[in-house]
């Protein structure tokens, strides 16, 4: 049995060439004389009507798309991975004479075809290229036709080639399988010199084989992986519930974000920390058996309750760890739910301001929907909460949800709650939405616009209905609730263009109060300023009684504000963090740069460009810039210098030849 194998192999390369000179004179295939599969690939090719003696010619064979072929079947994916593989097979061999690497797919087509330019030039001729046809079809028997066949590596050498015009070429192929074991691909080794084609290059070539299913494997399950963990992160987040995975010494292994901001930490700073040692400084024991429920006290003092509710295993029935939920314990009647601030913490001096505000405080009085509009930062929940406060609802609560803040799968549980078993570990008695929990008082829906579709329909229900079904509940619970709703967009673009029902529209908005931006009132900016310099100077370490130029309010009043009463805020801030602590006046050096140079911008318009029908020249120019921010400045030398960007030693050069009154 080892002779007859080692003969199969390492056969005399001289018996197929009486075998083949039968075929042609006799049309006889002798099978004893040559191995069963070439014996079974020239029967395969007399069948389909091919003359050995006939030339190959690649313009009988097909055109192949390379992109459609790419992409099909993960073909792409395939040479991506077989590429470096085949490159290093090559580099193993090519000492030894001209040969060409060749990766074949299932068609027949080759998919790559690289290696000694003088071996890939007889390919050519033969149409053995990249995307060209290399099936039994059109080349007769070779070995990447034996292979797919066959289903095994086998080397296919001079005369054993059906065609003549391949008698030259020794190849040796090998299957490639993918995880499933199905066939994908032949890898094939080619040259025309019997004597440098040593049995061993099969083996060469098989092991490269196996070394491109493996990396096939490793992709695919790396792919797996990869989907299943964002499948769990997915089923995780849609929870409305504080989950843990923890192994079984307590160590956190997944979470989702709910649980995470119970902890004080985000995700990624959770994974991998004990929740014993890194988050709890005091607990009942370390016990994590099913139906466990541990209380922890956090290093911030917060009360933690830990529920075990599945024990998951591993291979081998293996204790792999606990899926636990958290919750923060008193956390259900939660600080947040009054209103603090009134029409009075509104600070304004404009007739703009006085008439919205006019217009909230008899809002304020009747139970009709209210949408207040207002770009960011321009104080929509001040608002909401001041008009709360001035009506009869002002003793119960005020409850607020952002429904842009809110992923999309958690908002309906959030606004109408949950029935008990709902969830999985869902505490008894279920659990109340944001409407039951505003009974007797006030729910602002900010960011209104931003709300989901196809959830406007049960908002929109409730509103009508003025009653509230928990999800998996089966009876209406009754609403006492006042409904303000506030957005920073175009409610009216986004009910135009189908993004807003208009139905919903027309129920929350019956009073609409539009809150200006602050660059429409620029009268107030000086009031605010001062107010939050009264509001910060203290935390800032600043003495009181501050007062600010008439140049640096100017500053101010000629920036446009994007960002509202939140940026100025912001600004004063800053402000305050540049002053000396015990300085009193707030001059244009303590400004952000920002603000400067955008006030700068604003004032120094393109002057006068012709005297007398002629085009000024660039010192004329710059000589009209200088006056004008001297005037502008009262011939200060140190504020022109600042406004102009250059030091006070250019200014005093440049003002030399100037005919300027210089008062200093």
């Amino acid at each position: 049995m080892k002779r007859e194998a080692e003969r199969r192999i390492h056969h005399n390369h001289l018996d197929p060439i009486q075998t083949w000179t039968r075929l042609v004179e006799e049309k006889v295939i002798d099978t004893d004389s040559i191995q069963q599969e070439i014996a079974s690939s020239w029967g395969r090719c007399i069948s389909i009507g091919l003359d050995p003696l006939s030339p190959i010619k690649p313009a009988d064979q097909p055109i192949v798309d390379s992109r459609q072929l790419l992409e099909q079947n993960e073909n792409g994916k395939l040479l991506d991975i077989a590429r470096p593989q085949m490159k290093q097979l090559y580099c193993s061999i090519k000492h030894n004479g001209h040969f060409i690497i060749i990766l074949n797919v299932l068609e027949g087509v080759a998919l790559e075809v690289f290696g000694d330019q003088k071996m890939l030039t007889v390919g050519e001729r033969l149409g053995v290229t990249a995307f060209g046809s290399c099936s039994e079809k059109y080349l007769g028997t070779t070995s990447a036709s034996v292979c797919t066949t066959e289903g095994r590596p086998f080397r296919v050498m001079t005369a054993e080639h059906f065609a003549q015009d391949m008698q030259e070429w020794c190849c040796s192929g090998a299957p490639i399988f993918d995880e499933c074991g199905k066939l994908v691909a032949v890898l094939n080794v080619s040259n025309i010199n019997y004597k440098v084609h040593y049995p061993h290059i099969v083996d060469l070539t098989t092991a490269t084989a196996r070394a491109i299913e493996a990396e096939i494997k490793f992709r695919k399950f790396h792919h797996m992986y990869y989907k299943t963990y964002h499948y769990l992160t997915s089923v995780l987040e849609s929870i409305p519930e504080h989950l843990l995975l923890i192994d079984n010494k307590g160590k956190i292994e997944h979470l989702n974000s709910r649980a995470a901001s119970i902890l004080g930490k985000s995700q990624q700073d959770c994974v991998g920390k004990s929740v014993f040692d890194d988050f709890a400084s005091t607990y009942t024991d370390r016990c994590l058996e099913r139906n466990a429920e541990l209380t922890w006290q956090t290093g911030k003092g917060t009360t933690v309750e830990f529920t075990s509710l599945v024990k998951t295993l591993a291979s081998h029935n293996e204790d792999n760890g606990y899926v636990g939920m958290i919750k923060q314990l008193g956390s259900v009647k939660s600080a947040g739910t009054k209103a603090s601030y009134t029409f009075s913490d509104i600070k304004y001096c404009s007739s703009l301001m006085e008439k919205v505000i006019t217009q909230a405080k008899k809002a304020a009085v009747s139970e009709l929907g209210i949408l207040i509009c207002g770009e960011s930062g321009t104080g929509k929940e001040l608002f909401a909460q001041s008009i709360h406060n001035h009506s009869h609802r002002s003793e119960g609560p005020f409850i607020a949800i952002n429904c842009a803040a809110l992923p999309k799968d958690l908002i309906q549980s959030e606004l109408f709650g949950f029935e008990e078993g709902m969830f999985t570990g869902a505490k008894r008695g279920g659990n109340p939405g944001k409407f039951e929990l505003a009974q007797g008082g006030t729910i602002l829906l900010d960011e209104i616009g931003d709300m989901p579709l196809e959830l406007q329909a049960n908002l929109l229900r409730v509103v009508q209905e003025k009653a509230v079904m928990r999800i998996g509940g089966r009876k209406q619970i009754p609403l006492d609730v006042r409904i303000i709703s506030a957005t920073n967009k175009n409610i009216y673009s986004e009910v135009r263009d189908g993004r807003f029902r208009a139905d919903l529209y027309y129920r929350l908005s019956v009073m609409t109060i539009n809150i200006p931006a602050l660059h429409d009132r620029k009268q107030d900016i000086e009031k605010l300023f001062s107010y939050f310099i009264e509001k910060h100077r203290a935390t800032m370490d600043v003495c009181g009684n501050i007062q600010i130029t008439p140049d640096a309010l100017k500053v101010l009043e000629d920036y446009d504000w994007p960002g509202n009463v939140r940026e100025l805020e912001h600004v004063t801030m800053v402000v305050l963090n540049n002053i000396q602590t015990n300085c009193a006046t707030i001059t244009i050096e303590d400004l952000p740069e920002f603000l400067v140079s955008s006030s700068r911008e604003s004032w120094i318009q393109p002057q006068e460009t012709t005297i007398k029908g002629k085009v000024k020249t660039l010192d004329d120019a710059e000589k009209s810039t200088i006056m004008a921010a001297m005037d502008k400045c009262e011939g200060n030398i140190t504020k022109t210098a600042i406004t102009l960007g250059i030091t006070r030693a250019t200014l005093y050069r440049k003002l030399k030849n100037m005919p300027f009154p210089m008062n200093f």
